[in-house]
């Protein structure tokens, strides 16, 4: 993929966390900084309240980027010439989901003042893009050994080759041992912390533990 899952539905879900950010500022820039890490890559809706949606609410959110994930991925799917069943989608993001649980961040503040604050965000990572296209070139190979001719029974070896392999390289996903920072600017807003442009940050976040 040119682009990784978390960097294409960065935006999406950023928005949908600011639609719930009512509530009183419960948490520091630094620590909503943290929250929106661990809701968006660890799937933690422990911190949820602390900005301003209840813990349905936040599990809501997560399915729904679950269901926009497999969206994408079945577009991204259907570039490729490839045919794989919606369940085998759905086993794929499900692998994504687990897999970037791993990784983890730290977050704490530059500067700040009453109404803004500078947040350096720190996070370990994994080279997306390098683990896909291992995993297209170990498919390749494999194929290269197999003695199929037919056309279409290569077609469909290298769809249930590219599912399996990439579902296995998403479970077995090894962060980083050094972690990649960008330090962001946090505005009180509505009595919630949030970063300056949100759209940004989400993509921010998305890059960083995407490894680019």
């Amino acid at each position: 993929m040119k682009k990784s899952l978390l960097v294409m539905v960065s935006m999406f879900l950023v928005v949908m966390l600011l639609a719930g950010c009512t509530s009183k500022p419960e948490a520091d820039a630094a620590e909503s900084a943290k929250i929106f890490y661990d809701l968006y890559i660890k799937g933690d809706i422990a911190g949820a309240t602390k900005l301003g949606m209840n813990e349905d609410e936040a599990s809501t959110l997560l399915e729904t980027t679950k269901e926009t994930l497999i969206t994408l991925f079945k577009g991204y799917m259907e570039t490729t010439g490839l045919v794989i069943s919606d369940e085998q989608v759905t086993q794929i993001v499900e692998a994504r989901i687990e897999g970037i649980k791993k990784l983890s961040a730290t977050a704490e503040i530059v500067s700040e003042d009453k109404e803004s604050a500078e947040v350096k965000l720190s996070t370990t990572y994994f080279d997306e893009l390098s683990m896909q296209e291992k995993v297209v070139e170990d498919v390749i190979a494999e194929l290269e050994n197999s003695g199929i001719t037919n056309e279409q029974e290569m077609l469909d070896k290298m769809a249930e080759l590219f599912v399996n392999k990439l579902i296995e390289a998403y479970k077995n996903l090894e962060p980083s041992k050094d972690q990649k920072s960008e330090t962001i600017q946090f505005i009180l807003e509505d009595n919630v912390w949030i970063a300056e442009n949100m759209a940004k940050f989400g993509t921010t976040v998305g890059q960083l533990t995407s490894g680019q």
